[in-house]
């Protein structure tokens, strides 16, 4: 199991995105592969797991178009080995 656990951090890259694009949504979806295939590339790893977190409507501001963010977000999972968390804010998790 130890094995198992230690393969698994060495795959592990964590990256966070912000929330920065959510004012110029359009084209993000090829922002994104292609910063998945640019690590891909870099480590040497065409098979590394990509898995991301949708990101959610974090504020109302008016120039903000967060479905389409989340929606180009969606066509980033046309890459192979790709997977999206979906979030929803305001969801609270029992303890």
């Amino acid at each position: 199991m130890q094995e198992g656990f230690r393969q698994l951090l060495e795959a592990l890259y964590l990256r966070s995105q912000r929330e920065s694009n959510a004012h110029a949504s359009y084209g993000y979806a090829q922002l994104l592969m292609s910063l998945i295939q640019e690590w891909r590339a870099l480590f040497k790893r065409p098979e590394l797991p990509f898995i991301f977190a949708q990101l959610p409507n974090y504020t109302l501001e008016p120039d903000c178009d967060w479905s389409r963010l989340r929606d180009e977000q969606r066509r980033a999972l046309t890459l192979w080995n790709t997977a999206m968390v979906v979030t929803e804010p305001g969801v609270r998790v029992a303890q």
